[in-house]
């Protein structure tokens, strides 16, 4: 969807077999996603850890998309990179 915003016509569809050659892996991660875009398309990625509400507000308001990870924790799975237990 960010891409999109950027004029690509791709779908996840197109890049799946990059960012997550196994299919049962259900996540990928915004490292894997800024590399497609380094390596597969002539746009450009920054990859950021961290931030506050306010900056990513910014963000947002001066015309970027803004891409974030978020996990879920699940009782009846135990380990995972969801899990902080």
């Amino acid at each position: 969807m960010a891409l999109s915003y950027w004029g690509w016509k791709g779908d996840q569809y197109a890049i799946a077999s990059l960012t997550k050659p196994n299919p049962r892996d259900k996540n990928v991660m915004p490292y894997e996603m800024a590399d497609y875009v380094e390596t597969q398309t002539d746009l450009k990625v920054i990859s950021r850890v961290g931030g506050e509400l306010d900056l990513l507000k910014r963000f947002v308001a001066a015309g970027f998309p803004v891409i974030i990870e978020k996990g879920f924790e699940d009782p009846k799975f135990d380990g995972g990179w969801g899990n902080t237990s």
